[in-house]
């Protein structure tokens, strides 16, 4: 059989991610945005994103791409995805506004024998919506994760897909292309698979906030979460790969969307839904961790030099959607703030911080050092240099960046989650 086009419509991180990912499959991919500059952009080379290897498979496969803002092009492929992501309020709600319109325009220049899968996280009853007898349309559960988007989308677990007549086979098109990733894929109904996008989220909310509880309750009884761990992961019931690392709350905007999906169907449905409510307690709870720690470190009124190693919610992306930065920042401007972020422009930001152009503007005269993100390149930092360089001796180190050991032979203070 030869080789199926694919489109992509909607070329932010999951369709940039997603389209790298079949054209590192061997396939042809016409890729479509309305945005002319994001798509003249996307033909420079210039990526919007900051993903590992994302640039480098691009541009060793650029003869397999296609970039277009004529809607034409795209719906001419064999199988189209809706690729755009949904951007959502401070509170997790969901703006569908974009995809509408654009799903809409897809539909009027789709022709019946094509195959349109919506690859977007959208809410339980969304594709139903869109179901006519017109057209081939399905949902697909993305599971992409921040600074792993590629490897994710290029050897995922299982495939899971939502169709209108779950007990039909898929499209020979469609199927082929899903054969490449040579993984178990899982046929279901609309509704089922988008809310086993929002299950699969919140099992691992469930696993964070009961982490980051924990981890509260190690650090008032003297006990430390990180030697737990070890025992977890140990536990077949638990895993190796569990969500069990303590963190400064959820961000990124994703499990916030679900948690706030969910807990709207609880309300519609008339189910009680306390459990979500107390995930979101003790998430927005553990996102003042830092600032509880500073103001217990900072009991007078004296000007500090603050230096701040990150501002993004975690490590290999460009995301501050919900971060930890931007609760924590704006409550220093009666200090002196230093920061730096390898991924982000300070200045467009925090314009009244000092944007250090390096790691050792950081530290240089700190009296305090905090480590918001941990990014390997701070991972690596000596801390012999810390403590050459820092005029204080303090290290707010939330996830345990540095090896406890070495932070006391070279006579710092460091305070870690959980212990």
């Amino acid at each position: 059989m030869t080789k199926p086009l694919i489109g992509f419509c909607g070329l932010t991180h999951l369709g940039i991610c997603s389209a790298v990912a079949a054209i590192a499959k061997g396939f042809k991919v016409v890729c479509y945005d309305s945005n002319d500059d994001v798509v003249k952009s996307l033909k420079q080379g210039i990526l919007s994103i900051v993903e590992p290897d994302v640039a480098n498979v691009l541009e060793r496969n650029k003869k397999l791409v296609t970039f277009t803002n004529n809607i034409k092009e795209v719906t001419s492929c064999d199988v189209i995805y809706i690729s755009l992501d949904i951007k959502t309020s401070s509170n997790g709600r969901s703006d569908l506004g974009p995809i509408n319109e654009l799903t809409q325009k897809i539909l009027k220049n789709l022709k019946k024998s094509k195959i349109l899968i919506v690859l977007s996280q959208v809410p339980p009853g969304f594709t139903r919506n869109l179901f006519s007898t017109k057209h081939k349309i399905y949902y697909q559960v993305e599971t992409l994760i921040f600074g792993k988007a590629l490897e994710r989308a290029l050897y995922p677990e299982r495939i899971i897909i939502g169709g209108h007549s779950p007990h039909k086979c898929l499209p020979e098109k469609y199927l082929f292309f899903l054969n490449s990733f040579n993984c178990p894929i899982i046929h279901m109904k609309y509704e089922s698979a988008e809310l086993t996008k929002i299950a699969i989220n919140l099992f691992l909310l469930s696993s964070l906030s009961t982490t980051n509880k924990m981890a509260e309750i190690c650090e008032k009884i003297n006990a430390d979460w990180h030697e737990i761990m070890p025992a977890l992961r140990l536990d077949k019931r638990i895993g190796e790969y569990a969500y069990i690392s303590p963190g400064l709350g959820v961000s990124g905007g994703n499990l916030e969307r679900d948690l706030k999906t969910i807990s709207i169907l609880s309300s519609e449905q008339n189910i009680e839904n306390t459990l979500f409510t107390t995930f979101k307690e003790i998430n927005d709870n553990r996102k003042k961790w830092v600032i509880n720690k500073l103001n217990k470190i900072i009991n007078d009124k004296a000007k500090r030099r603050i230096g701040i190693l990150g501002l993004t919610y975690k490590e290999n992306t460009h995301s501050l959607k919900n971060a930890a930065s931007l609760e924590l920042i704006p409550i220093l401007e009666n200090h002196d703030v230093v920061v730096y972020d390898p991924a982000v422009d300070v200045e467009n930001i925090f314009s009244w911080c000092i944007h250090a152009k390096n790691i050792k503007e950081v530290l240089r005269g700190a009296d305090i050092l905090i480590i918001l993100t941990p990014w390997d390149q701070f991972k690596d930092l000596k801390l012999e240099l810390i403590r050459q360089e820092m005029k204080g001796d303090t290290i707010i180190d939330p996830f345990k960046v540095f090896d406890q050991n070495e932070v006391k032979k070279n006579k710092l203070i460091s305070h870690v989650i959980g212990s």
